[in-house]
Formats: structure tokens, sequence, C-alpha cells
């Protein structure tokens, strides 16, 4: 499969396939300790990465989810961090439910409550949720609403990254965090260019994404995959507006809409199943590994094995 410039340059590291190669792979702790030291505002001695990065089965479909990128600091803080290519995936509930999560997910039986650690969740998010105010990244935290007091919950902080907002905003003097943000926004070649001379970390990033881009069988599967969630995003709205229209119809029997729906969901949820065993199969085809295999197309190892 031949890729155009085009093609390869849609391809950029939000994407959560190409973020997790770059940010959540052994061997790229330094590129995601500075990563993390500029978001977040700290100095990290040492992380380790986590990879067993399934979570309890989701709240909405019971299905389990899958962190992006997880890692473990050296005082024991657990930080997640999430990518969107649109507000479109980002639920405020999600976001609490994912923090709820991690926050017990070492907690062992019995274990008494004072061994959890501090738990921070970054949402990076390529459009705009909060109508409010114009900055592009807020930081939630918990302070007494009637006496104004801080300092208490301090396990809690999740932080919001509007993408849309950033690239609006219009930065004179880029810090660290820009720099950071540019890359991933992959949107301004010149500060991405500034960035790699400024921040070595972030020049190796740079070369990791160079390489994931040049993979053929990887390049691949990311394509497809963002093929097959464009088509489920327009295959929803396009359900939603058919609804709609179905619910302003009169004479319309409720019996006869909801079999429909069903029958609809039913279809695309296996149409989903049979769209990611093809991917799993060809990049079985293409010799890669397994693990990487499942990661990319949510399979389970077991599922795989049989498509061998």
């Amino acid at each position: 499969m031949q890729f155009t410039n085009q093609e390869i340059f849609k391809v950029t590291p939000k994407n959560d396939i190409v973020f997790k190669k770059i940010f959540g792979t052994k061997g790229n702790e330094r590129i995601l300790q500075a990563f993390l030291e500029s978001i977040l505002d700290i100095k990290i001695k040492s992380l380790m990465l986590d990879l067993n990065t399934e979570i309890l089965p989701d709240f909405y479909d019971g299905k389990t989810s899958r962190l992006d990128v997880l890692a473990k600091l050296d005082d024991g803080t657990l930080v997640d961090i999430e990518v969107q290519i649109n507000s479109y995936g980002f639920n405020e509930k999600r976001c609490l439910e994912y923090w709820s999560r991690l926050y017990t997910k070492e907690l062992e039986k019995g274990q008494d409550y004072v061994k959890l650690n501090k738990t921070i969740c970054i949402w990076i998010i390529d459009g705009a949720v909060y109508d409010d105010f114009k900055e592009f990244e807020s930081t939630w935290k918990i302070s007494e609403e009637k006496y104004g007091l801080k300092g208490h919950f301090n396990d809690f902080e999740i932080h919001i990254i509007e993408l849309k907002k950033f690239r609006e905003n219009a930065i004179m003097e880029p810090r660290k965090k820009e720099f950071w943000l540019w890359f991933i926004d992959h949107t301004n070649e010149e500060l991405v260019k500034m960035g790699r001379i400024t921040e070595e970390q972030l020049n190796e990033a740079y070369e990791e994404y160079m390489r994931i881009t040049s993979d053929k069988a990887m390049m691949t599967a990311i394509i497809n995959k963002q093929i097959a969630e464009q088509d489920e995003i327009a295959r929803n709205r396009m359900m939603k507006e058919e609804a709609m229209a179905e619910g302003r119809a009169e004479g319309i029997a409720k019996g006869r809409a909801e079999g429909i729906a069903k029958g609809r969901a039913e279809g695309l949820e296996k149409g989903r199943e049979e769209m990611k065993k093809e991917m799993a199969k060809k990049l079985l085809d293409a010799k890669m590994d397994i693990n990487q295999i499942a990661e990319i197309t949510g399979l389970s190892i077991q599922e795989i094995e049989k498509l061998k």
C-alpha cells in the first residue's frame, strides 16, 4: 500500500496509536518524562511505564477500557494521558470514571487506604470543550466551596488541554510546554522545528514519529483504523439524524423504531468486529508482534491467536 504525503501528514502524534508508540513504549521513558515535566510543571526523578493499561469494564457499554499511556512516578503518583482526535470522545463522567478506577487500581483486598497514591489524568483533545474561558489548559482540583480552603483531597488532579484553543492563542514566546503541544498538534512546521532545536527529548520524539510513519505495516493499521473511526462517526451521525426524522414522522410504531435501531446497532457491532479481525490478519501477515496487534485492534491475544 502506497501512502501520499497528505495521508502521512494527517497521521500526526495526536493519533492514539502514534501517541502510544512515542510516549508509551519501553525505552522511551526519557521522552515521556520530559513531556510530563513540561505539562505538570514539576521535576521528576524517574518514572516507570505501566504496560497493563486495561481497566475495568466501561460504565457505559460494559466493555474493557484501554488507557493510552500510564506511568508511575518516583513518588508513587500515577499519571494517565488520554488523547482524543475531537471533543466528541470527551465526557466529564468518563474522565472521572477513569480517574476513580486508576486511584484504586493498585489497592489490594484488605490493604490500608493510606497506600493509595495521588492520581493525575491528562486529557489532550483536538477540539474545544469549555466556552467559559479562552485558555487552552485547565487544571481541576478540589477546594472547599464555603470557606475556599485548599490543600485537602490532594490526590485528585485532572488536566484538560484543548488543542483548538491552543492553535488559536497567539503565543509570542513558547515555553517547553508549548513546544511539546506544537509537536503533538503538528500543525505548525516552523514551531515543530524550533522545538526540536531547543528540546533534546522532543527531537527524540520527532525521530520516533518519523520511524513510525516509515513503517508500512504500522501505517496500514493506523490509516485503516482512522477510516473505520471516521466511518463510524458518520454512521452515528446519520443514525441520529434518521432517528430524529423518524421521531418527527407521524404514525411510526414505537416497536418498529426500536427494532430498526437494535438491528442497526447489532449490524454495526458485527461489522466493527469483522474489521478488527481483518486488520489483525494483515498485521499478522506483516509479522507484527502480537501484543502490538492487540493494542492496535483491541482484540484479545486469544482472539488473535485463533486467526493464525
